[in-house]
């Protein structure tokens, strides 16, 4: 099997990110996927990578693992199958002044900055028609946490959809904070090699690094409400994520329904893969001909034919 890759940059408010996208070719079989490490949240660097893939697909990295999942799925055309309309949610900056016509804002805070707190309620004040969703990607504590959401939120509460990963998971703490705080609480990424069981009423999925189904299966609480997201990649990633919230939304076992972070960042605004109308989005007609274009028309770097 030959395998190639081409860089890609993309830029968001404050940080710049690199990934690459790859070129599986094998006989007459061909499948396009992203590679979008996240270092700061424990993924292997990008340049650590490459290494994994002198080895059989058996031993690759997880990300590397389902990138070749999604290339499998993008040569036989199943990333395009399914095509319902999935209910999105617009992640926006906590410093932006701006005024959103939006149902669903999601905002990321830092916990232990009494600053993003008051920006936060701010944000709340100004949006009393919308929903928030709130990331505070594990930066409180147990006490502060709770002084500061008793302080800042009580009143918002009833705006707030979920708070996500306000401190390190620990499934007995969160569901105190549940229970005595009357807020819902959402899981993304945890250390524990057996999946939480209490203390969360959403858990955040994301395709890009996770076996989506295997996790959804093993739910111990049929009530917890599936969040399938990119993870701010290339637009070819952003497809691999809708795809599968596509098919988790077929699946009895996932309650209510599932929500994504709204895609962006395409390289062809023209002729958009992705369209959204009043926070709901699908694939454009042309979608799977775009991406072939896409891909067909970038440089391509190949590596040494791989086992």
């Amino acid at each position: 099997m030959k395998i190639s890759r081409s860089f890609y940059t993309i830029s968001l408010p404050n940080q710049t990110h690199q990934g690459a996208l790859l070129k599986f070719e094998k006989d007459s079989w061909l499948g396009y996927a992203d590679l979008r490490p996240w270092p700061s949240l424990g993924d292997e660097p990008l340049e650590s990578q490459w290494a994994y893939l002198e080895k059989p697909v058996s031993q690759w990295s997880p990300l590397l693992q389902k990138s070749f999942h999604f290339a499998q799925k993008f040569a036989d055309g199943s990333l395009f199958v399914s095509n319902e309309q999935i209910r999105t949610y617009c992640l926006a900056s906590l410093q932006s002044e701006a005024l959103l016509n939006e149902s669903v804002i999601k905002l990321k805070v830092n916990a232990a900055h009494l600053g993003d707190w008051q920006l936060l309620t701010s944000w709340i004040h100004r949006h009393p028609k919308s929903r928030f969703r709130i990331d505070f990607n594990n930066s409180g504590c147990l006490q502060s946490f709770q002084e500061q959401l008793q302080k800042h939120l009580t009143s918002y509460l009833p705006q707030v959809d979920y708070i996500e990963d306000p401190f390190p998971y620990d499934g007995v703490m969160w569901e105190r904070v549940q229970n005595e705080c009357g807020v819902k609480l959402a899981l993304d990424r945890w250390t524990h090699e057996q999946y939480p069981s209490q203390g969360y009423s959403y858990v955040i999925l994301k395709p890009a690094y996770q076996d989506t189904h295997e996790i959804v299966k093993t739910l111990i609480n049929p009530d917890v409400r599936v969040v399938v997201t990119h993870s701010l990649d290339h637009v070819l990633g952003q497809v691999g994520a809708f795809a599968e919230a596509q098919e988790l939304m077929s699946l009895s076992s996932c309650a209510g329904e599932v929500y994504g972070l709204r895609p962006f960042v395409e390289e062809n605004n023209k002729e958009p893969i992705f369209l959204e109308d009043h926070g709901l989005v699908c694939l454009s007609q042309n979608a799977e001909s775009l991406l072939r274009r896409q891909m067909e028309e970038r440089e391509w770097q190949i590596l040494t034919p791989y086992k």
